[in-house]
């Protein structure tokens, strides 16, 4: 696993709740031993959901988090006036794209449109 990933709110939230598919959960629960990296955005919605109690908060405190960068928001605003992707998706991508970081994540039709973009669905692994 040579690759460092972003991983997305739907695959902390469905790994914590145990559902992902096994090979999938296999595959996340290798990335969370090695490198878990999340974006702030990640982190923000994460948290505003989860019992403070939860697993996803340990995995969230367990995390590298990187916060937004100018470079970060450039890319920000080149993907929304390119795409139509919602703010939180657009950073999220912008994320992965200046840290070379895969995105894993279930919602690849949020991304699809976004070029330069490497995703992996752990559903489909």
């Amino acid at each position: 696993m040579e690759q460092d990933y972003l991983i997305d709110t739907n695959s902390i939230i469905n790994f914590a709740n145990k559902k992902l598919p096994s090979s999938g959960s296999l595959f996340v629960s290798k990335v969370i031993d090695i490198n878990p990296i999340i974006s702030i955005i990640n982190k923000i919605e994460v948290q505003g959901f989860a019992d403070p109690n939860n697993q996803m908060i340990e995995l969230i405190e367990a995390s590298t988090i990187i916060p937004l960068t100018d470079e970060m928001v450039d890319e920000t605003i080149a993907i929304r006036k390119i795409h139509k992707v919602k703010l939180p998706d657009a950073i999220i991508a912008a994320t992965a794209k200046t840290k070379n970081l895969t995105l894993i994540t279930r919602n690849e039709t949020d991304f699809d449109s976004v070029s330069g973009l490497t995703i992996i669905n752990p559903w489909k692994i």
